[in-house]
Order: C-alpha cells, then structure tokens, then sequence
C-alpha cells in the first residue's frame, strides 16, 4: 500500500518527538534540582530504617577511624532520636564520649538505649558498651554504667556482661579486683564462662600474681574446663622464679587438676630442675608429660640429661637411650658437657654409656 505524504511526514517527526521529550525531562529535573538548591529543600529520599542506620554507622565508624570523634558525636547526635546506633557504632560512640566528654557518658549511652529499646536493650549492646569502657580503663565508669543500666533499664546483669566486666579490670584493675570479679559472679548463681576464665587468667598473669593464677587455673578445672595452653606456658614462666616455691607449687596444681602441660612449660620446668638439682621434680614433670602425650623438645631432653649426669640419677640411662633411639642430635657440646657433670659426680655407668654409643658410631 502506498504511504501518503503526510503520513511519511509524521514519522519522520517520531525521532524528533522522542529527543524533544529527553531534554524536557533533562531541563525539568534540573529546574528542580535548581529550585531545591536556591530555596532550601531538599530531595525526599525513601531509605529504610536499615538502610539509614547502615549510612549513619558507617559515617560514624569513618569519623572514628580518621580520628575525628567529635564529628563522629555531632552527627550521631544529630540522628540518634530517629536512627538507632549498631552494636559497633554503640561500642565506638562510648569509646569517643570517654575521650571527649566523659560526663555525657552514662546519660547518653542509657537514653539511646532505652529510646531505642527494641533494637539496643539487649545482653550485646550491654556488653558492648561495657567492654569499650574496661578497655579504655575506666573501671569506675564500668561499674557505673551497669548499675544504672540494671536501675533504669531493667538488665540482669549476663554471663557476657560479666565477660566485660573481668576484661576491664584484667586490662586496667589489680588482681584482687579481677578475683573479686569472679566471686561476684558466683555469688550470682551464675558460673563463670571459659571466655571468663581466660581472660581472667591472662590479666592474672600479666599482674605477674602466681598465687591467684593457679587458683584461678584450679577454678576452671573444677567446672570442667581445660586450663588454655597459652595460659599453661605463662603460669610455669612466672613460676620459674627459682629462689620460691613456684615451680613446686605450678606442678603440684597440674597434676591434681590433671590440666594438660604443654612442651615450652615442661621445659621452663626442666630449667628450674637443673638451677635446683632437683632431680626427684624432674622425673615427676617428665612422667606427667609422657602421661599426657605432651611431646619433649630437644631442649628438655638436654637439660634433663645435664641435671641426672649431676645426681647420678639412674634414669638418665634411661633419658639417653631415648635420644638415641629417637635419632635426636647428641652433639660434641652435649657430651662433653655429660662427661664433665658425670665425672665429678662419679656416674660411671652413664660416661660407659656415652664411650659405647661413640664406639657404635
């Protein structure tokens, strides 16, 4: 069919109606925008409550970490009737208030909480705040706050919140303060976590206080937890005080609490033997290790070795043919360090042993 004149005319106008209709909707949007920026209005964004709290967050946690706290306070203020704080945000804004105004602490933190109680009254956030102050070393705020949280916001106090109470004053309280902690605990009902326990063992020990480490290690072996490695190492190092009981005291808690030695313990141990001629609490540290599958180093072996070569203890007999059936290095220093020990402790037998073994070589 033929198309007419005007019919050809109106589509090739389609193409221009199409580019007329862009650049009325480009110059539309740009009067508004215009209008909203000579006028003071501002564009109506529909973000969720989620997606609000997301930006307001972040905003907060980029201000903190760029070390502007005080912004980081303006716009939280600024937000906090409409928007509530994460977990996190909460923790940095009691770190920042601690920093910047310590007054406006506890009344701000408690007023965002129970404006915002769905959301912030829950064990974490408690926690949260918590553990921000104690780490700061703030031990009275601390306490402060979970006073006023238990009056005005209703909590009982959690096995969480107990967690931040002992790392506060592990960080920055006295030993005492951090065993009184745990006592309060109990006197809750409540038993201590294994969290707790480590934290508070690890706060004991950096106090460099044996007597409540080891009683503290006894604890958690009571309620049925293993006593953490790390925290093994570090109670036979601050035992190795060789002029106390401490080494005595730290074997005697692992073998009736059956908590597991580790290797670097057993060789501080050893250590200890050998400045001692301790022969009779070598053999129980050994035979504790070998019961409990903890590996000796080479080190132990060696020191082990010098300490029976010195008392003429039969088992380094024993000890010996251990090192050369494990194939470990027996090297030119070690036997003549044996040599000399056994010679004038006048341990035949072993010097024989050592002049058999550099004949079978």
């Amino acid at each position: 069919m033929a198309v007419s004149a005007m019919d050809s005319m109106d589509l090739n106008c389609v193409p221009m109606l199409v580019e007329l209709s862009v650049v009325l909707c480009f110059g539309l949007g740009f009067v508004s925008l215009q209008k909203n920026r000579f006028f003071g209005q501002r564009p109506k964004h529909n973000w969720t409550p989620e997606e609000a709290q997301e930006m307001m967050c972040s905003s907060i946690e980029d201000h903190i970490v760029n070390g502007d706290a005080p912004a980081a306070l303006a716009l939280w203020r600024a937000a906090k009737e409409y928007t509530p704080a994460s977990v996190e945000a909460l923790r940095l804004l009691s770190q920042a208030l601690l920093g910047e105004d310590p007054s406006a602490l506890i009344p701000e933190i408690v007023e965002h909480m129970r404006h915002h109680a769905e959301d912030l009254c829950t064990p974490a956030a408690a926690a949260a705040v918590l553990d921000a102050i104690g780490r700061a070393g703030c031990a009275s705020y601390m306490e402060e706050m979970l006073e006023t949280m238990q009056k005005e916001l209703g909590f009982e106090a959690t096995p969480q919140m107990y967690e931040a109470l002992i790392a506060g004053y592990a960080t920055s309280g006295t030993a005492d303060e951090v065993v009184k902690c745990l006592e309060r605990i109990r006197a809750c009902k409540q038993k201590v976590t294994v969290r707790g326990f480590a934290i508070a063992l690890r706060g004991l020990l950096n106090k460099q206080d044996l007597d409540a480490s080891l009683d503290c290690a006894k604890d958690m072996c009571i309620q049925g937890f293993q006593v953490p490695p790390f925290a093994v190492t570090e109670i036979f190092r601050l035992a190795s005080d060789v002029d106390g009981p401490g080494p005595q005291a730290a074997l005697d808690m692992a073998e009736q609490c059956s908590f597991k030695l580790t290797t670097d313990a057993v060789s501080l141990l050893l250590d200890c033997c050998l400045h001692l001629l301790d022969a009779e609490l070598a053999h129980r540290a050994i035979a504790l290790a070998k019961s409990q599958k903890t590996p000796l180093c080479l080190q132990c072996y060696n020191t082990a070795l010098k300490l029976y070569a010195s008392t003429c203890e039969p088992e380094a007999i024993n000890l010996l043919e251990e090192v050369f059936h494990k194939r470990l290095p027996f090297g030119t220093t070690l036997r003549r360090s044996l040599e000399a020990r056994a010679s004038e402790a006048g341990f035949k037998d072993l010097l024989d042993r050592i002049v058999l073994h550099d004949g079978t070589k």
